[in-house]
């Protein structure tokens, strides 16, 4: 494992040693990053609009609107007729003509 102490010795001989234009110039980068990324969040929130449709649930519902019977589910699944082979007229085709219709 690496002692902590040499890494930060070593790091603050190396910082010594650049320059201060680069020094200037990796803080200017990290300046225009964070102002690109706070204005980009900006940008990217959903603007505050009024909705299309506004619920009143208060309201007391219309004559044209009528109660849900009781008795009955919320939902009715009709049962479905079985449908037939799909390939039932292909394979009678394919068996070819009853014997009677062929002619010689």
């Amino acid at each position: 494992m690496p002692n902590i102490n040499e890494l930060l010795q070593h790091f603050s001989q190396s910082a010594a040693s650049w320059s201060v234009p680069l020094a200037f110039a990796w803080a200017g980068w990290m300046t225009v990053g964070l102002a690109l990324s706070v204005w980009f969040k900006r940008t990217g929130r959903t603007m505050d609009v009024a909705p299309a449709y506004v619920a009143n649930w208060d309201a007391t519902p219309s004559a044209s609107v009528k109660p849900r019977a009781s008795n009955k589910p919320a939902s009715v699944i009709k049962p479905q007729q079985p449908q037939p082979d799909a390939f039932a007229e292909l394979s009678a085709m394919l068996d070819g003509p009853p014997n009677d219709e062929i002619t010689n």
